[in-house]
């Protein structure tokens, strides 16, 4: 699942991550995760932004790749490859202060490891 040496498990009750300047996360998406209305894994990660520019990047060796970023109001920003080959990336500005949520999955229902960067606010 998640490299623990880095970071808390994705979204236990609660638990907000505050990420700093490029921090990276990896992980891996399977069986038991939570799944989007079409039936994808995912991972979900909890962020309190104010304000700025956030970058994500989700990156896989395996996977085709699927981000949604949230924000606090329900707005939906979602990439597949903007990162390059089957990879993710999108540039939100955060003109919303509150609890973002940073949601890697992957285009199809498969499973296997990915790599979510995150900089700025």
């Amino acid at each position: 699942r998640l490299d623990r040496s880095s970071v808390p498990n994705p979204q236990p009750p609660g638990n907000v991550m505050q990420p700093g300047a490029g921090q990276t996360l990896n992980g891996s998406l399977e069986p038991g995760d939570a799944q989007r209305a079409s039936g994808e894994y995912m991972d979900v990660y909890q962020f309190d932004w104010s304000s700025g520019m956030v970058s994500v990047r989700l990156s896989s060796p395996s996977v085709d790749t699927y981000l949604i970023v949230v924000s606090p109001s329900g707005r939906r920003y979602e990439d597949d490859d903007g990162g390059g080959g089957l990879n993710s990336a999108l540039s939100v500005a955060i003109t919303e202060p509150g609890r973002w949520q940073v949601q890697a999955s992957s285009f199809s229902q498969v499973t296997g490891p990915y790599t979510l960067q995150i900089t700025g606010p």
